[in-house]
């Protein structure tokens, strides 16, 4: 089942589209027809909203799935999450005054097309924030716009916190800007790159193409940054245990995907020297066996596990769970191990 919904998530890519051109040709409509020769035209503005609406709504259930990969994570994510939802059921506002109340609509229909016009807009900001990083809309335009943008977003910085959920200790804060030929020269081996916030450097880190083979020159260069990743997804890259034998060297990192790889236990040896590790996705490696439980146990900062198809037996699990009750344990399709309450001052 968690792979399904992995599997439709990755459609939100893919689906935004459709909302996006309907709330266009919608709110153009209703522009249009407030001139007497196209008022014929007004009885294709329900259909239109409703088609926004009906997209957008699903849409935004795909990019909840989407987003529970984990791939995704901080205030630019939740950004993204919370104008995309408020635009679906926006869009469902506007379908139903426009069929159910088209004298008020018609009466408001500019400034609701506005809004509608911003909240798209806003909406895919922060998505392409969250793909290319917070400098993709600047970094090759012509000098004026880009000191504009540059200026804008230290504004944004300077006018609100900018530290993300993944609580980094002040002694590992980087406050410099990522350099930009480093994030290309990432994402030319293959991975897609953000800065965590304009006031802090650390990168998050996943593979471009899930499903596409990682070799070792690509791991080279990703390993030049070891110390600055936070968050790294190796899902679905083809990586054993020698092709990530330098993985120790990540000892910044909080969240650390190896889903559907061939690691072993040798692998997860080598996670225990990341005094920071909250989130650990180890799912469909069978070389990961009980030889891995007390290793597991051993990390102190870890705070979810997901071992589902591994080799690890219902013997292991148990005795996990014995070690380490207030871990979240992923464990079956639709099992996830009860969590005894943290302690005051918990994560």
């Amino acid at each position: 089942m968690q792979d399904f919904i992995y599997f439709l998530g990755r459609l939100h890519v893919l689906v935004l589209h459709l909302p996006i051109a309907l709330i266009l040709v919608a709110v153009l409509l209703d522009w249009v027809v407030r001139r007497e020769r196209y008022r014929k035209l007004a009885v294709a503005a329900p259909f239109l909203w409703g088609g926004a609406a009906l997209t957008a709504v699903v849409t935004a259930a795909l990019g909840y799935m989407h987003l529970s990969e984990g791939v995704f994570a901080g205030p630019v994510a939740g950004a993204h999450r919370f104008f995309g939802t408020t635009l679906a059921v926006f869009t469902v506002l506007l379908w139903w005054l426009c069929s159910r109340r088209a004298q008020v609509y018609r009466a408001i229909n500019v400034v609701t097309g506005i809004v509608a016009l911003l909240l798209v807009s806003i909406t895919g900001h922060f998505g392409g924030n969250l793909t290319h990083g917070e400098s993709f809309l600047w970094q090759y335009a012509p000098g004026p716009l880009k000191s504009l943008g540059s200026g804008l977003r230290s504004s944004a910085a300077a006018s609100g916190p900018t530290r993300v959920s993944t609580s980094l200790p002040a002694s590992s804060e980087v406050s410099a800007e990522a350099d930009p030929e480093l994030m290309e020269r990432l994402y030319r081996a293959g991975f897609l790159v953000r800065q965590v916030s304009e006031a802090d450097a650390h990168l998050v880190v996943s593979v471009y193409q899930p499903g596409a083979l990682v070799i070792a020159p690509q791991l080279a260069v990703l390993q030049t940054v070891a110390d600055r990743v936070v968050e790294l997804n190796l899902q679905d890259a083809g990586l054993d245990d020698d092709e990530l034998a330098n993985i120790g060297k990540f000892t910044e990192l909080r969240r650390l995907r190896l889903s559907r790889n061939q690691i072993t236990d040798r692998t997860v040896a080598l996670c225990a020297n990341m005094p920071h590790l909250e989130r650990l996705n180890l799912y469909a490696n069978a070389g990961v066996t009980d030889a891995s439980v007390e290793t597991l146990a051993a990390i102190p900062s870890l705070r979810r596990l997901d071992v589902w198809q591994t080799g690890l037996t219902d013997a292991g699990i148990a005795h996990l769970r014995e070690l380490r009750p207030d871990l979240e344990l992923q464990a079956a399709t639709n099992i996830v191990y009860p969590i005894d309450p943290l302690p005051s001052g918990g994560r």
